[in-house]
């Protein structure tokens, strides 16, 4: 019995593992068609664009980088199928067709945060930072350096940053989706019920045993005659020790030991292993 509610713990444990490596295996990932903008500008089969006049639409204008000049020059052929309006515009362009939608790092960061359905691709084009215009010579210029250098180094724009993108007004949700999808790891949660079927089937086991070798003492107490209770104490005995002694057979009616008779093992009259007898060569002839 031990031996079965193992194999079928052993079963269990396997078969959940395999059940999670194959759902580990098969949880579908994202295949970026392209990885920088280099590889977008020799694409055929993808379209790209941006806001008309807007800064990223400038950048591109005005850029002296090869590729850029020749991005440029795609969206001024095809102005009409690929610049569009707004931002909005474009992030439905991107969804709806084979598009791909250039904008400033800080609006895609806020539209990836709310929209799952696009994603934003590695890599800048370029670098710049937003600045508080003053008039030449303005009385507020150093007060209002070092306000912002002070609010840099204390994390408070960080922290601004991460509440208005990632908390508030629906931020937040397509991280929240991609942490809960894919292969979950097993936890006790999950194989806990395993661990108790094999605990009460020990248990059984060890209770099925006792019983067998109770059963077994006391048709042994009635064949030779003698107390159930000193039965019992000699198989407790023998099976203490284990050692290969011999236990001989009493007399009916006797609880004394006879050097005559045969021997046997150690091993218990009961459960799955026989019992082993011994012959002397006398017995034998």
């Amino acid at each position: 019995m031990i031996a079965s509610c193992w194999w079928f713990f052993c079963l269990i444990m396997v078969s959940s593992y395999t059940a999670n490596l194959a759902a580990f295996l098969t949880t579908d990932t994202i295949v970026q068609p392209f990885d920088n903008v280099e590889e977008l500008a020799k694409k055929k089969n993808i379209k790209y664009g941006a806001k008309a006049d807007g800064s990223t639409y400038k950048f591109f204008e005005t850029s002296t980088h090869g590729t850029y000049q020749t991005m440029y020059e795609y969206m001024k052929a095809h102005k009409n199928d690929v610049v569009v309006a707004d931002n909005d515009l474009g992030i439905k362009k991107a969804i709806w067709e084979d598009y791909a939608f250039l904008m400033e790092s800080a609006s895609l960061e806020y539209e990836v945060e709310r929209n799952c359905e696009v994603h934003q691709v590695n890599g800048w084009l370029d670098e710049k930072g937003y600045g508080i215009a003053l008039k030449k010579n303005s009385p507020f210029l150093h007060d209002m350096n070092t306000a912002v250098l002070q609010l840099l180094q204390s994390g408070a724009i960080s922290d601004i940053k991460k509440k208005w993108w990632t908390q508030k007004r629906g931020g937040g949700k397509c991280t929240q989706n991609t942490g809960t999808s894919g292969a979950q790891a097993l936890d006790l949660k999950n194989v806990g019920g395993m661990f108790v079927v094999l605990i009460i089937g020990t248990a059984l086991s060890c209770v099925y045993t006792i019983i067998e070798l109770l059963l077994a003492v006391a048709q042994t107490s009635k064949q030779e005659n003698v107390s159930f209770k000193e039965e019992l104490l000699n198989e407790l005995k023998l099976i203490a020790k284990c050692s290969g002694t011999k236990s001989t057979r009493r007399k009916n009616g006797s609880s004394n030991k006879s050097d005559n008779g045969s021997t046997r093992e150690c091993t218990p009259p009961y459960g799955f292993i026989p019992t082993v007898i011994r012959t002397s060569p006398a017995d034998s002839k």
